[in-house]
């Protein structure tokens, strides 16, 4: 298997979990600073699952790129990060169709690692769905 696969997805695990953990400052509600935050550590965990540890300059460029699009982005920053959510679930998807994927990770994508990232996209579009007008001021 491609170990290089797994790492950028450990890569984008990390820098999702930086930016939840940047949007989580920017709620004034306790209960999606919670949320942001659970998601945050879920991906951080990820993140390690894949070998991507420790903090990396890509992951403080991450939350500072979060905070600028997701205050631009029609759906705010709940929109932003579900489709920034949705982009690692098709990138789950596709290592699964990869020939050179063995048996044992095709197994982890399919009982672990995908199911978590669609828990936290359905997660995080009710999120969305509760709050439509969330809007960040640029």
């Amino acid at each position: 298997m491609d170990d290089k696969r797994l790492h950028k997805l450990g890569v984008g695990e990390a820098e999702l979990s930086a930016a939840c953990w940047a949007l989580a400052g920017l709620r004034s509600s306790n209960e999606l600073k919670r949320e942001f935050a659970r998601l945050a550590d879920e991906h951080r965990e990820a993140a390690e699952a894949l070998g991507a540890r420790g903090a990396r300059m890509h992951e403080v460029l991450a939350a500072a790129r979060a905070l600028v699009q997701a205050a631009l982005e029609p759906g705010g920053t709940i929109g932003w990060l579900r489709e920034r959510e949705h982009a690692l679930i098709r990138d789950y998807l596709a290592l699964d169709t990869v020939a050179a994927v063995d048996d044992e990770t095709r197994k982890r994508l399919r009982r672990e690692l995908l199911p978590a990232a669609y828990d936290r996209y359905t997660r995080v579009d009710r999120l969305l769905a509760v709050n439509e007008t969330d809007r960040v001021p640029a």
